[in-house]
């Protein structure tokens, strides 16, 4: 399974992603500023993709492949390169640097989490100590060493949730995409899940993790 790993110009500590470098199964994609984040740990991005709004471009220094961006188009710098990646058979997509940053930014990064979710691509989106990541008519569980906090929102009109191990459950319960009921839930060291049921839901936890995961 092909499996790419992201970094966007957003505020990132570098200590949230440095681990990952460490596996060999990711191609490295730098996304404009976020290419800044390779130098300062020394690390060559296998593709620098942007139209270099926030990285100077006669700043450049190693990379195996640069992809420049006209400025005035409609895909985000990100956007187009996750769908160049997909079409190039990607399944797993790891992002770092995404969140946090530009409001506008972030509503994007959220809406191309969703995008992926639709086509049945893994998709995380990092910040810090947490995670996002989108649920579409399908169960995810946790096993008993998750802990912390966990908010589960609908992305949909409706999305039938059922939840179980954590210290909130609930059986076939209609979310909606109005009302905030899934916010702060909790891990309580028991074996856990969600399953949604005609419907989209988005995840927010600090379960970083992800062998904790399954899906």
């Amino acid at each position: 399974m092909k499996k790419a790993l992201l970094i966007g110009a957003a505020p990132l500590d570098s200590n949230e992603f440095i681990n990952y470098f460490k596996k060999d199964e990711f191609t490295l994609i730098a996304i404009d500023g976020g290419y800044e984040y390779y130098i300062q740990n020394q690390i060559v991005p296998d593709i620098l993709v942007g139209d270099f709004d926030t990285f100077p471009e006669n700043k450049i220094g190693p990379t195996n492949q640069i992809i420049k961006l006209n400025p005035i188009k409609d895909d985000t710098d990100t956007f187009y390169i996750i769908k160049k990646l997909i079409n190039e058979g990607y399944e797993e997509f790891y992002i770092f640097g995404c969140l946090g940053g530009k409001l506008d930014h972030t509503i994007a990064n959220i809406q191309i989490l969703r995008y992926l979710t639709n086509i049945h691509k893994k998709a995380y989106l990092f910040e810090k100590d947490k995670v996002l990541f989108s649920l579409s008519d399908e169960s995810i569980s946790f096993s008993d060493k998750a802990r912390g906090f966990i908010s589960i929102f609908s992305l949909s009109n409706s999305a039938c949730t059922t939840i179980k191990g954590l210290k909130y459950n609930v059986t076939k319960f209609k979310m909606n995409n109005e009302i905030p009921i899934g916010i702060s839930n909790e891990f309580i060291g028991t074996s856990s899940s969600i399953e949604i049921q005609n419907g989209a839901v988005i995840i927010y936890t600090n379960c970083t993790n992800l062998s904790s995961i399954n899906n």
